[in-house]
């Protein structure tokens, strides 16, 4: 079985958006998110970015 990191394939091209949707209690219903929520974030498509940015909000 391959790693995740070790595969060759590209799913996304230079420049593609990805949204991630969050789901749970509460989270299905977007008017309650942007109630409590602050503006969107953009990030790199760099994982330790991404981790970075959850270990700071947390």
């Amino acid at each position: 079985m391959t790693c995740r990191s070790e595969r060759k394939e590209r799913y996304f091209k230079a420049g593609d958006r990805v949204v991630r949707t969050l789901t749970g209690t509460g989270l299905k219903d977007p008017d309650a998110v942007f109630r409590v929520s602050k503006a969107p974030v953009r990030v790199k498509a760099d994982l330790r970015v991404r981790e970075g940015i959850i270990k700071d909000i947390l």
